[in-house]
């Protein structure tokens, strides 16, 4: 008795690579990390997003260490490390932003624009539509002037009298006045304790009203 095989019935064969494990889904890959995604929301093209730009080191996500360069931002909507930025802005002649140029000052007080960190999600703002004064000088008054004017009037005397003191010591030397200002602790060393005693009060005093005058108010 012969057998046929009906060759218009389509026979499935079987993959050689069709495993059990390769006919699961892959499972999705796990998503970034909020700070990460974060960073690369704002991210512009020429910019990477792990590194600053300045200094090339690593920006850090914890803004708990001090010496950590952790990512802040200019208006302009470029990434640095928050050191860095800080002592292009303050502690040269850049006032300008390091990849745009685009001027970092405001018009009517000439005082820096602060950044800000990326995790406050701050608004980017256009160079025409900036504030003229910093919140600083919109919402301090006469009350933060008035201040700031005491503290370099106070500054100013102590150090008068500090380098007043040296000259004295370089023209006619303390042992002309009987001994009175001799010794390693004496009044000179007492007066630079001072000095740097009292600019440290005064600059506490002055963050703490400057901290409640611009608290719960967006800088840009």
């Amino acid at each position: 008795m012969h057998h046929y095989i009906n060759i218009d019935t389509p026979v499935t064969v079987p993959s050689a690579s069709a495993t059990p494990s390769a006919m699961l889904a892959s499972p999705p890959p796990p998503p970034p990390s909020p700070s990460s995604s974060l960073i690369s929301s704002w991210l512009l093209p020429d910019q990477d997003e792990n590194n600053c730009t300045i200094c090339n080191e690593v920006l850090s996500e914890t803004c708990g260490n001090e010496t950590a360069e952790t990512p802040s931002i200019l208006p302009c909507g470029h990434i640095f490390g928050n050191l860095c930025i800080s002592r292009w802005l303050h502690d040269s002649t850049h006032q300008n932003c390091p990849i745009c140029r685009r001027r970092m000052t405001y018009r009517s007080c000439g005082h820096t624009v602060k950044p800000l960190p990326v995790a406050e999600k701050p608004t980017l703002v256009k160079e025409r539509d900036m504030k003229e004064k910093c919140l600083l000088c919109r919402e301090g008054g006469e009350e933060l002037k008035e201040k700031m004017s005491l503290v370099k009037q106070r500054m100013d005397a102590e150090v008068r009298a500090l380098e007043g003191l040296r000259v004295l010591r370089m023209t006619r030397g303390f042992a002309s006045f009987g001994g009175l200002f001799c010794g390693g602790s004496g009044l000179r060393g007492d007066l630079e304790s001072r000095v740097g005693e009292s600019k440290k009060n005064w600059e506490a005093e002055c963050r703490r009203l400057e901290e409640n005058i611009i608290s719960k108010r967006r800088e840009w």
